[in-house]
């Protein structure tokens, strides 16, 4: 959720060195002037990393961090750049520039964007435009080669552009302690097959056991790439997914999607998208009627939609 962010920052022309994990040098791929450094968790070899793509002189160097984490400022420090960031785990004293979080519950994306906001203001750069009030969606295109991949998979699999639903019934970890997984997967597939559609799911390998007794008789397709994913995403009639990484990988390919909330809240996590809704809550999961009934409804407007 920090891209809509780094597509601003970008627009200052400066270079840039991003850090992140193996799995985000996709996604930012097309953001220009930039280095990616991976990163995998340790201090020692994230610091290491880091140096090496780092110039001699550091004086004008700025760390933008992101995460709160202890080890992110931690990392930075040893490698020498002065940084901005949140307040948080114990880590102000690493901070040239710590920054209060907000005092009320906001949006991730806004959350983010608000050192964006602070370090305009701190280290005086200009970008093309005034900054808006927020970040336009992160609009990412798959490549061609990730583009190919789906084609391929969809004719080995009889299906075709726009004519089928996926829905990712799992979701890792849990959040305070409850599953992040909405109940009903089975039942809704069951009820979406009965009336004609096509439901396929796509997790990877790790997950595909737990897909499979989550909804047991939606199709199961070979697990993809992350970048091939979100073509699947973005080719489908639309998604069905918990409040996941799933969810926000279809916000940036701008796939119509229905992201279902039990534990956690929207206004904290929804996707950044004009193409998504959310249904549930903090603290109450929607019932498996409402959901089915959104998921028509969906299919007669964009039907409704292609027709015209």
């Amino acid at each position: 959720m920090v891209l809509p962010s780094l597509a601003l920052l970008a627009q200052t022309g400066l270079p840039m060195i991003l850090c992140g994990k193996p799995f985000a040098r996709a996604l930012v791929k097309n953001l220009p002037n930039h280095q990616f450094v991976e990163f995998g968790g340790k201090v020692s070899s994230d610091v290491k990393s880091l140096k090496a793509v780092l110039p001699k002189n550091k004086k004008r160097l700025r760390g933008l961090l992101f995460p709160d984490s202890l080890t992110s400022a931690m990392v930075f420090k040893l490698s020498g750049i002065s940084s901005l960031g949140y307040r948080d785990d114990g880590r102000s004293l690493l901070l040239r520039w710590p920054i209060h979080k907000p005092q009320n519950p906001t949006h991730a994306v806004m959350k983010w964007y608000g050192l964006i906001q602070a370090a305009q203001m701190a280290w005086h750069f200009k970008t093309h435009a005034p900054l808006p009030e927020k970040p336009a969606p992160y609009c990412f295109v798959p490549d061609i080669q990730a583009q190919t991949e789906v084609r391929n998979l969809l004719k080995e699999n009889a299906l075709t552009q726009g004519q089928y639903i996926l829905i990712a019934p799992t979701a890792t970890g849990l959040h305070k302690g409850k599953i992040k997984v909405w109940p009903h997967f089975a039942e809704l597939t069951q009820q979406l097959l009965a009336a004609g559609f096509k439901v396929v799911m796509c997790p990877p390998a790790h997950e595909s056991e737990q897909a499979k007794q989550a909804a047991p008789d939606a199709q199961l397709l070979s697990p993809l790439g992350l970048e091939a994913f979100c073509e699947l995403a973005r080719q489908a009639a639309f998604v069905v997914c918990n409040d996941s990484g799933v969810s926000h990988l279809s916000a940036l390919v701008q796939a119509n999607q229905l992201t279902l909330f039990g534990v956690t809240s929207p206004a904290h996590t929804a996707p950044w998208s004009e193409h998504a809704e959310c249904l549930g809550s903090l603290n109450a999961w929607p019932e498996i009627d409402v959901v089915l009934q959104r998921c028509l409804t969906m299919l007669k407007l964009q039907n409704a939609a292609s027709s015209l």
